[in-house]
């Protein structure tokens, strides 16, 4: 599904009494103003605690970064001649500033010295806290750029993977472009003029054109390497074996007598301890099939203790960081040598002292490295200050060797930790980390495998003989913007191709849920897991008003609800943007939440699912006119995978004399809804115009059968 939202639409909440709330985690820093020095910001204790503990980690990074894949390039339109823009004015204080600056930089060996024939101009802006901001103004250099038609995604998007996050962290946007180098073939028309010198880029700089294409295209270019290797036939290596099974070619085996483990996890379930057995005997692929709320990553970090045990060398991945960190979060507590490679500013605070960065700063390399950098900058401190060409060339020369040694500490801190570890935990991109090249594992562990890509999942295949893949492809799959694409087949996943293949040969299905009302669990059980899902005692009767100063009323004593509004002329409607949005619909599942509130459950128990981005707009403007409703939570399907709630409403939105549903009638989609709710779960929908798909009749009559009927109209005057 694609989740589109207009800037008009956006408008529209805030004009109606929405709140946009953007907060940027900066670095602790105070400056002197009339002489007394003042702090930019307060930072509450806990985070000012993680800030100066890992003081290393948060600190600005100096220097080039390493040679990459991926460079960022200018390509200019035919014909293009050379772009000459001659600096503007300034007045003296700025002219001092631009000065600072530029030495700062050039300290920092982001920038050199130029003689190219390209020149733009600098601007300094300024800021909140009173420092300027160095610019330069690439508006001719990027009219004759030839523009990227590379896909980006979309906002919503984005935001639907921060669901339920409750801390941000902001990635400096000037350390994430100077991540880049610029192609050395294009450095000369980064260059800029001052008043006094000319210089150029060494890293991608702010301004110029294509740049946020070249930081999505990392990415894709990471998965086509690994397409290409793949298709050049791998004959040697670690996956050597494995790929033929995987493609098809070779049957997969198991050991022929089960594997007895004596488990880490006292509480765990007979389907887990069968799956945990049936991975430890998989020789080549095993596919862990977690339906909602059965504890699969609980079985994951099980194995994974198992395996470390057994003395394997393991890569754990996931295509979410959120979803690393959470395994990451569960192993630490049984003191596993790990680490978890990725940048900081990705990671969760409470996962931090884990990362590779982390670990590094800790090993005797890396302080001999710091030790080197101090006396390059030192010495970067005398080459600006020195005049005679001797002198100079003497110390850009030791500048080179001690920039080499520098590196070779750095690169043996790195792999001093990655080799000491067992688990090497990181995203399936990440996997493609120069950082892990040439090191071997024996076992590869995929999570949320089913809503990866498969291509992702080949970046860290290729490194291990085995594999262990954990989802539930009968959820939500990759987003796909291509629909083109999704037909090739680039919309399967490899969950979901080996269970096709190999089923139960390979496959262990986790039975028992924790989350669920055995009445919400049964449909998705019935209908999509050949009803072998059986709620745990502990799930299976709960009811909303167990819940503590929740009240037993004729709106939390149902399980599952169905709201009619067929009759009651509530007809969709299209917005400016082509998305499906229901009016009245929108206002009847709002007065449910209230009646719900009004009974003491709380409001961020509550959450409201709808599969249309519209209708989202529309519920947080109504969501907005009470002050008591704001912690309800609104999104989309795609939100909420991954999520749940005390109570779900689910508002179905298509009302029409077509009886036309859309991508209702997608079985997953209706799968990862309905399974979000612990306690209740409330359909909002015209029964008339939902009845006409036969998926979703069974559901209505599901819960025509099993929970309690209202027309909407008891809603209406509310």
């Amino acid at each position: 599904m694609k989740a589109q939202i207009s800037l008009k639409s956006m408008m529209k909440l805030v004009k109606g009494g929405g709140q946009g709330i953007l907060l940027e985690l900066n670095s602790l820093m105070t400056f002197e103003r009339n002489g007394a020095t003042q702090s930019i910001v307060e930072l509450q204790p806990e985070i000012q605690e993680i800030l100066e503990r890992y003081q290393a980690v948060f600190s600005s990074v100096e220097g080039l970064p390493p040679m990459r894949h991926h460079e960022h390039h200018i390509e200019l339109k035919p014909g293009a001649g050379l772009v000459k823009v001659r600096p503007y004015r300034y007045p003296q204080f700025q002219k001092d500033e631009i000065e600072k600056l530029v030495e700062e930089m050039l300290t920092a060996g982001i920038i050199q010295p130029s003689v190219s024939p390209f020149s733009s101009p600098v601007l300094l802006l300024k800021k909140k806290d009173g420092s300027w901001r160095f610019c330069v103004d690439y508006k001719a250099l990027n009219q004759v750029t030839v523009p990227e038609n590379f896909p980006i995604p979309m906002v919503e998007e984005l935001l639907d993977e921060l669901a339920g996050a409750r801390v941000f962290l902001n990635i400096d946007l000037k350390s994430g472009y100077h991540q880049i180098r610029v192609a050395p073939s294009d450095i000369h028309k980064t260059a800029f003029r001052t008043h006094e010198g000319h210089y150029k880029f060494l890293v991608m700089p702010f301004g110029l054109r294509n740049t946020p294409s070249t930081f999505q295209s990392v990415t894709y270019r990471r998965m086509k390497d690994a397409l290409i290797q793949l298709s050049k036939g791998v004959h040697r290596g670690p996956a050597a074996d494995l790929i033929p099974v995987l493609f098809g070619e070779r049957q997969p085996s198991m050991s022929k007598t089960d594997v007895k483990f004596k488990p880490f996890n006292s509480n765990l379930d007979h389907s887990q301890k069968d799956a945990i057995s049936k991975a430890l005997s998989a020789k080549n692929v095993f596919l862990l099939h977690g339906p909602p709320g059965t504890g699969k990553t609980t079985t994951v970090v099980e194995i994974i203790l198992q395996e470390v045990k057994r003395g394997s060398k393991i890569l754990a991945c996931a295509a979410s960081n959120i979803a690393v960190d959470n395994i990451v979060e569960r192993l630490v507590p049984h003191r596993v040598k790990l680490v978890r490679v990725g940048h900081p500013a990705r990671l969760l605070p409470q996962v931090l002292e884990s990362a590779l960065d982390a670990q590094v700063l800790r090993g005797d390399n890396s302080s001999l490295a710091n030790d080197i950098r101090k006396e390059m900058k030192a010495l970067n401190g005398k080459l600006l200050k020195a005049k005679d060409r001797n002198t100079r060339r003497d110390i850009q020369k030791e500048l080179r060797t001690l920039s080499k040694e520098e590196r070779n500490r750095q690169q043996l801190a790195v792999t001093d930790v990655i080799k000491s570890s067992d688990v090497v935990l990181t995203t399936l991109t990440g996997a493609f980390s120069r950082k892990l090249n040439n090191i071997s594992f024996d076992l590869v562990i995929i999570d949320e495998a089913a809503q990866a890509l498969e291509i992702a999942c080949w970046i860290a295949l290729l490194k291990a003989s085995r594999c262990i893949l954990a989802g539930d492809h009968l959820q939500l799959p990759p987003t796909i913007q291509s629909v083109e694409a999704e037909k090739k087949g680039l919309g399967r996943t490899l969950f979901e191709r080996l269970a096709e293949m190999y089923g139960n040969e390979v496959t262990s299905m986790l039975t028992v849920q924790y989350r669920m009302h055995e009445l919400i669990m049964d449909w998705s059980s019935k209908e999509l897991y050949d009803s072998k899902i059986k709620a745990h005692s502990s799930v299976a009767a709960h009811t909303l008003y167990d819940l503590e100063d929740v009240k037993k009323t004729s709106s939390t004593e149902p399980t599952l609800l169905l709201i009619d509004t067929a009759g009651c002329e509530m007809e969709e409607k299209k917005d400016e943007e082509e998305s499906t949005l229901n009016e009245g619909e929108a206002e009847v599942a709002m007065a449910h939440a209230k009646r719900l509130i009004q009974s003491g459950v709380q409001p961020s128990d509550i959450g409201i699912i709808t599969p249309y981005a519209a209708q989202v707009v529309l519920l947080k403007m109504l969501r907005s006119n009470e002050d008591k409703l704001k912690d309800i939570e609104i999104s989309t399907v795609d939100g909420f995978q991954g999520r749940e709630k005390e109570a779900i409403i689910i508002s179905m939105v298509r009302s029409n004399s077509k009886k036309e549903v859309g991508f209702l009638s997608d079985h997953r989609r209706m799968n990862v809804a309905v399974t979000r709710a612990r306690r209740q779960c409330c359909l909002v929908c015209d029964t008339d115009t939902v009845t006409h798909d036969a998926f979703l009749k069974r559901l209505i009559e599901y819960f025509e059968e099993n929970g309690e009927y209202l027309s909407a109209s008891e809603y209406q005057n509310e």
